[in-house]
């Protein structure tokens, strides 16, 4: 357990060294934006989420569709400025995300079991970012979400829905099949519910907390002013359309969202998906693999307490609540003197504390000037009860994070600066301190978001409980980051009382200092950080190849056919590649919903080659593709092993036979092979129906099979098993286009 806190004590030092820079040139520390990550994250969420809506008031749903309605956009220049705000504020979005997170690691926010959901809900909120950004991408569908789509398939394509998904959706020859419109708004919807997911998680990880959930106003006037700017003149402009002639292509790669595409594109994506998951959920267990007890939380002596609220008011998780005083309460504790103070006649109210929310940060005990309040843990090291003379000596009262000598009894290491209160300084100064020097975290950076800026607020007057007029100048504060007291402070001022002169927090500076310079420096620094970013979404990704390639499509959804080769109408086993009369490469096609459907990807080197692909069936093959080709690199061919196209209507009712809802491909079956299930065969109906019933048309013979099914029983079936219910089941369009797919079965095999 030492060994991890030590650990995080150095990572924490290390990341201050690293701030160090960016504290220099922000001045004042009120002007850090770093500590401010987690509310600009609120805020850039609220940018994302307001500028989505806008592009999507003027977007279209298809592969060209999509495409053409951002060639638009980019044509319009308030469109092309909040698309650009949209990307970049996404971005950015990832960026404060993860060093809010890091931040809260390092200072160790999430050890309290009260805090575990936070911790979680934070990490989800940050895991849905990406998959939120990635979707995003592929609603353009310019050559990089081509890029996106086919490493997503492909990773996916090792189960049969993955590559059904891959050869209909995301590969390159799916546009010459369809509009894509569907895979769109399927797209889309996604993309809108894993932003909501953010948000809903969001809220989660911010509610029950009187913290500010938005930043000052001054950070969100330099971050979306900086984000307005650099989107005006850096506009995002348009990628070429997807090509399915090239293998890959060299596109921007935004890092912060698309950081998995060269992983996913190099064949390896499921081990580095397995990877990544197993950190992620390593990462959200960082909490729980602690085995340190929780400190209690803070007990309330009723008999002090005079339900004044000033401690409900500034406790940052709501911890505190004010209830009314059921019975007189014995004393269960003294104040510092020993004494219960008189309060004359006792309040109707008391103070009581929610211990699951509680996080013994000790905040509320600087609140109290009653010694209403008591909270052991909130004191490390030798505790205030030790320090029993001074003899007029300085005493330092410090945050624990600025690792002070704990063994010094002049030394008082707290919890939180926030502890500082009218009952310990008095406490102190009675035991002969001379002078208090208070360390605590720099400006906006404490551990529980307030602790530092209340104790800076009651030394000066500004905040209730007020310190006496005498002890108001007995203290001398230093707010600086871990690490940045170099020297002891009492080294520092125990002769004289003056700064070491390191111009690190020597001045009695408030915690709410100004500066216009500083404030000059820090938006200019929000505004080099906007530009950085959106520099760094447009980093080169070199996708393309120095080799060539042959794909082979194969998408065989019946046996009315192969395109090119219509008389073989059995099952694609396999193809077959020949390369200049070589042995064949042949390859199995993968099954789902009783479809043949597989993507092969065959590399070549470039120049003249000889290729033959056959389709393999169960009796024989068929060529399919013959040709002398000349291939350059990065060059890629096409072959595409499917069924002839179907119509509209006849499309959609092959998406109604084999939905789920309607059961059809449950009992019958299409494939030419005489396979049985429950009813009869369906391969080659639409022949059979020419001369089935007297009388009756094929369409009519399929109409009434399907309504009245024991009008005409099939020889060798019995009556009654299908039932007559498909008039209410089917809307009158799904009929019509059911009919439409079942009078493309031709080709009739053996009489059913």
């Amino acid at each position: 357990m030492a060994e991890r806190e030590l650990l995080t004590d150095r990572l924490d030092r290390m990341t201050s060294w690293v701030e160090r820079p960016v504290r220099r040139v922000s001045g004042s520390g009120r002007f850090n934006p770093l500590p401010h990550a987690g509310t600009i994250s609120v805020f850039l969420l609220i940018v994302v989420v307001v500028s989505g809506l806008y592009v999507t008031l003027f977007f279209q749903y298809g592969y060209e569709a999509s495409y053409e309605a951002v060639v638009r956009m980019e044509q319009h220049p308030i469109q092309r400025t909040i698309r650009a705000l949209h990307r970049y504020s996404s971005a950015a979005l990832v960026v404060t995300t993860v060093i809010h997170a890091w931040r809260i690691f390092v200072a160790r926010r999430f050890r309290p079991r009260r805090r575990r959901w936070r911790w979680l809900t934070g990490i989800a909120t940050l895991l849905i970012l990406w998959p939120a950004g990635v979707t995003g991408y592929l609603l353009v569908w310019d050559n990089r979400a081509a890029a996106v789509g086919e490493a997503i398939g492909g990773t996916l394509s090792s189960s049969g829905f993955g590559m059904a998904w891959l050869v209909r959706n995301l590969s390159t020859v799916a546009a010459e099949r369809s509009s894509g419109a569907t895979f769109m708004v399927v797209v889309w919807l996604l993309h809108l519910l894993a932003t909501v997911a953010v948000g809903y998680f969001a809220v989660r990880h911010l509610r029950r907390s009187n913290l500010s959930w938005l930043p000052e106003r001054r950070w969100m006037l330099a971050m979306g002013g900086s984000l307005v700017v650099v989107s005006i003149f850096l506009p995002l402009g348009m990628l070429a359309p997807p090509d399915p002639g090239q293998i890959g292509v060299d596109v921007p790669l935004d890092p912060f969202v698309l950081f998995l595409l060269p992983v996913l594109d190099g064949g390896t994506g499921w081990l580095w998906l397995i990877g990544l998951t197993a950190l992620a959920g390593v990462v959200a267990a960082v909490p729980y693999l602690s085995r340190e007890a929780d400190p209690a939380p803070v007990e309330v002596i009723d008999d002090n307490c005079t339900g004044c609220d000033l401690c409900v008011a500034d406790c940052p998780y709501e911890a505190l609540s004010v209830v009314p005083r059921l019975v007189d309460a014995q004393v269960s504790g003294q104040n510092d003197g020993g004494v219960v103070p008189d309060r004359g006649e006792r309040s109707d109210t008391v103070v009581a504390v929610d211990p699951a929310a509680c996080t013994s940060c000790g905040i509320c005990l600087g609140s109290c000037a009653f010694g209403a309040l008591l909270l052991p843990s909130a004191f490390g090291g030798t505790g205030v009860e030790s320090v029993v003379t001074l003899d007029g000596r300085v005493v330092v009262v410090a945050c624990d994070r600025h690792h002070l000598d704990e063994g010094d009894l002049r030394a008082l290491i707290v919890r939180c600066a926030g502890v500082v209160g009218p009952d310990l300084v008095q406490s102190l100064a009675r035991r002969g301190a001379r002078r208090i020097e208070l360390v605590g975290c720099a400006p906006d950076d404490c551990r529980y978001g307030v602790g530092n800026t209340l104790a800076e607020s009651r030394i000066v007057g500004d905040h209730a409980p007020h310190l006496a007029r005498a002890h108001q100048t007995l203290i001398r504060r230093r707010w600086v980051a871990p690490g940045e007291v170099t020297r002891s402070p009492l080294d520092t001022v125990d002769g004289d009382g003056e700064g070491d002169g390191d111009g690190e927090g020597d001045d009695d500076a408030p915690v709410g200092g100004r500066g216009r310079g500083a404030l000059v420096a820090s938006s200019a620094l929000v505004l080099v950080s906007a530009l950085a970013i959106a520099a760094a979404t447009a980093a080169p990704f070199r996708g393309s190849s120095d080799q060539a390639g042959i794909r082979v499509v194969v998408d065989q959804w019946d046996d009315r056919g192969l395109l090119g080769a219509e008389g073989f109408v059995e099952p694609v086993a396999a193809v077959e590649i020949s390369l200049d009369g070589g042995l064949p490469d042949t390859r199995s096609t993968i099954g789902w919903r009783g479809d043949r459907v597989a993507l092969h990807d065959i590399a070549i080197e470039p120049g003249v080659h000889d290729v033959i692909i056959r389709a393999v069936g169960a009796s024989g093959t068929v060529v399919v593709f013959d040709e002398t080709v000349d291939m350059a690199a990065n060059e890629q061919i096409t072959v595409t092993v499917r069924s002839p196209e179907l119509t509209g209507a006849a499309d959609e009712g092959r998406q109604v036979f084999f939905a789920r809802e309607s059961g059809c491909s449950v009992c019958h079956t299409v494939d030419g092979n005489g396979a049985e299930l429950i009813g009869p065969p369906l391969h080659g109906v639409a022949t059979r129906a020419e001369t089935r019933v007297d009388g009756l048309d094929p369409r009519t013979y399929l109409r009434q099979s399907i309504l009245l099914p024991d009008d005409y029983v099939v020889e060798g079936y019995p009556a009654g098993q299908m039932l007559p219910i498909y008039g209410e089941r089917l809307s009158p369009e799904q009929l019509d286009a059911l009919l439409a797919y079942l009078l493309t079965l031709t080709e009739a095999g053996e009489d059913n």
